[in-house]
């Protein structure tokens, strides 16, 4: 079982977090904190000093690429954990794997001052809420016991990171071109947004 961990750039916490989920013999990436605290704050202040507002910026090779990694291992991923607090885009993430039939545990810092009942999504596909780290281990390592009733064919890597490029880029590689899927242009969402 592999558990992409969602969090926040700026939560020095994700590493540890990580290494107690790989204790249960579980894969876990985390990878996209290795860009630091200030990648965000970085990639802002170089596209707006190229001249780009932010609709601009998300076309650029850089949010192109990072896009591209992180869809990479959510579509690989068979679960994620999100370790609140997290903003719009741990949000976003945690929606698509829920999107995709995925379990997603939300782990809270602390109880809300305000209820949102949005939370319940996790619900939907085997994930949970948990106010606490070891509620939240005790659950991964109960669902890690449990046989897999997921079934779904692997896809070669390679092939699932050109597919996202390719949907990012919003345009397949042609049939028998060579180097991509050839369902790309069926299996991609309408990407009008990326000209």
């Amino acid at each position: 079982m592999c558990i992409y961990l969602i969090g926040s750039l700026r939560n020095q916490a994700i590493p540890e977090i990580a290494q107690k989920i790989r204790a249960l013999g579980l894969e876990v990436f985390d990878d996209w904190h290795a860009a630091g605290p200030e990648a965000d704050d970085a990639w802002q202040h170089y596209e707006t000093s190229r001249g780009h507002d932010y609709k601009q910026a998300l076309k650029g090779w850089a949010a192109r690429h990072v896009f591209g990694f992180d869809y990479h291992h959510l579509s690989r991923a068979s679960a994620a954990v999100l370790v609140l607090p997290a903003g719009k885009s741990a949000h976003l993430e945690a929606g698509w794997m829920i999107g995709k039939g995925k379990p997603v545990y939300f782990l809270f810092d602390k109880a809300p001052e305000r209820f949102d009942q949005m939370y319940a999504f996790a619900l939907t596909t085997g994930g949970d809420i948990f106010f606490n780290e070891k509620d939240l281990l005790d659950e991964l390592a109960r669902v890690n016991r449990k046989p897999s009733s997921n079934t779904r064919p692997s896809v070669p890597e390679p092939l699932q990171h050109r597919s996202a490029l390719e949907c990012i880029s919003g345009r397949a590689v042609e049939p028998g071109a060579g180097g991509g899927n050839d369902d790309a242009a069926k299996s991609c969402p309408d990407q009008g947004w990326v000209q």
